[in-house]
């Protein structure tokens, strides 16, 4: 279990890699759990199913989209749009599957809303995250047009997605301290 982030990532890779570490130390440290975080993953499509994977080296991938340990990961489909301050603006989805029961242990009921709360919580002391987010539920929404189990959205387990807006990033951005 680690924090998978991308060696010296710049534009729009930055700003993922700054809400990832702040993701997964908060997280790590509130829910007392093991956790997965990945950075911005690619849409693969293979013998006619589409998944989501993180790419770890020449061709090899991994996929995302199962129970097996708490995870978050990145995906961006969407185009980059020049805004007026020369900086760009896009729309980046981030995925959660955890084992809710692991992650919140002492609540007796599904603490599927629990664990949404905590992560919009740390989402909303980070800069250029647009105020337009969605948090979508339900498996069939949150992995509309990929292949996945009905049962990775079951007791104990819950997937969630989180679309938002990041704004005003230049291209060449980097981070400062790995964060």
């Amino acid at each position: 279990m680690a924090n998978n982030l991308k060696i010296n990532p710049i534009g729009l890779d930055a700003v993922i890699a700054k809400i990832q570490v702040k993701l997964y130390n908060k997280l790590t440290t509130l829910w007392g759990v093991t956790l997965d975080g990945y950075p911005r993953c690619y849409e693969i499509k293979r013998d006619k199913k589409t998944t989501i994977e993180h790419f770890v080296n020449a061709n090899d991938y991994v996929s995302l989209i199962h129970v097996d340990n708490n995870k978050f990961f990145f995906l961006n489909k969407k185009d980059y749009k020049q805004n007026s301050n020369r900086a760009f603006d896009t729309e980046v989805e981030l995925y959660f599957i955890l084992n809710v029961k692991e992650c919140k242990g002492s609540i007796n009921h599904r603490a599927d809303e629990e664990v949404r709360l905590d992560v919009m919580n740390i989402l909303s002391t980070i800069g250029n995250i647009g105020i337009d987010t969605v948090i979508s539920t339900g498996i069939e929404s949150v992995f509309k047009g990929y292949d996945y189990r009905f049962t990775d959205d079951m007791q104990p387990y819950h997937c969630f997605k989180i679309t938002m807006s990041v704004n005003d990033f230049k291209l060449n951005q980097t981070n400062c301290n790995g964060e």
